[in-house]
């Protein structure tokens, strides 16, 4: 048996529901790449959203070496198609305990289980290890606080470097798995929406980064145990999954259902490609719907009339939890 290197942040089986698969289950995406600002398309979902050994744990034991990806594996991957059939099914009103746990945890590893933030603290330690070479005497000395205050010879910072990203991984891998299960008990009393898009000519994409979580009132990150909170994700082109900000949890076992439009998709595909790492992902020729409907709206004299439509839905929104706040969960 194969050693499991290639290891999928995103799993295929989401990327699956953006994809064109043919009669072979070959399953491919246009995808985006924002560094390059370039459109490749007839993407294997294979070849994106992977790194190698990101999951692999730090153990000589080859035994136990992919318990982190293999759980991943028969966790999470395999049932997300599971979970994303229940949540399509527009005859799936009430959810039993079980089934909203499984939504919840299955959905939210997607937050937690993507290197976006280890990639960002191995950016930082690189600049750091950079600076610290720039400060070597005429002899290769670097004197520094660090590393327990003694000096480092300039031809040990490769070592130090290769050390750092060894612990930043494992803080990862052991910190994104206590993080994620705290969050899900943390979010499960708050209700589910699945928004289906009713214009049959606009479609949704995702990326490498596709749960955003952010603050209601401001549109913004601020914490992420903000109970203000308003977490969304992508489940296919015409289906979104949003989760209630905590602040109106009651416990809510229903699955509420609502339609929405082009404009939706406008806003939504907008902060999609601002959250995404480096690549959106979308079926054949939807990015480029997404750019031309981000030219149509921006140019195309449609903005003021855009705004005030989503204006006045957003303030509606603020209102009804301002209401619900007041009536408390208990209310009848």
């Amino acid at each position: 048996m194969s050693k499991p290197i290639k290891q999928h942040y995103i799993p295929k089986s989401y990327l699956k529901n953006f994809a064109d698969c043919n009669k072979k289950k070959k399953c491919f995406v246009d995808v985006y790449y924002k560094k390059d600002e370039i459109i490749r398309t007839n993407i294997d979902i294979k070849s994106i959203c992977y790194e190698k050994n990101l999951y692999t744990l730090p153990t000589q034991d080859e035994s136990k070496k992919y318990d982190l990806e293999l759980y991943y594996a028969n966790n999470v991957d395999s049932e997300f198609q599971k979970i994303y059939k229940l949540l399509i099914d527009k005859k799936k009103i009430v959810l039993s305990q079980e089934e909203k746990f499984k939504i919840l945890y299955v959905c939210l590893s997607l937050y937690f289980r993507t290197p976006k933030n280890l990639n960002h603290i191995n950016a930082f330690n690189e600049q750091h290890f950079k600076r610290l070479i720039q400060h070597a005497d005429k002899d290769g000395i670097i004197k520094t606080k660090m590393f327990g205050g003694e000096n480092i010879h300039i031809n040990e910072v490769e070592e130090l470097k290769r050390q750092s990203l060894e612990n930043s991984k494992t803080k990862f891998q052991i910190d994104h798995m206590k993080q994620w299960l705290e969050f899900v008990e943390h979010k499960y009393e708050c209700t589910i929406n699945v928004i289906n898009i009713q214009d049959r000519d606009s479609h949704l994409i995702t990326s490498d980064n596709p749960v955003i979580i952010r603050e209601l009132y401001s549109n913004e990150f601020r914490g992420l145990f903000n109970p203000n909170n308003v977490i969304t994700l992508p489940l296919d082109s015409r289906h979104f999954l949003e989760i209630h900000p905590n602040t109106v949890a009651n416990n809510e076992h229903k699955i509420q259902r609502l339609n929405h439009d082009k404009d939706f998709v406008f806003t939504t595909n907008a902060m999609i490609e601002q959250n995404a790492e480096n690549l959106l992902i979308g079926k054949k020729d939807t990015l480029d719907f997404h750019f031309q409907l981000q030219s149509e709206y921006e140019e195309g004299g449609k903005g003021e009339e855009f705004i005030a439509k989503a204006k006045f839905k957003f303030e509606n929104m603020q209102k009804l939890v301002k209401l619900m706040e007041t009536l408390g969960p208990n209310s009848k």
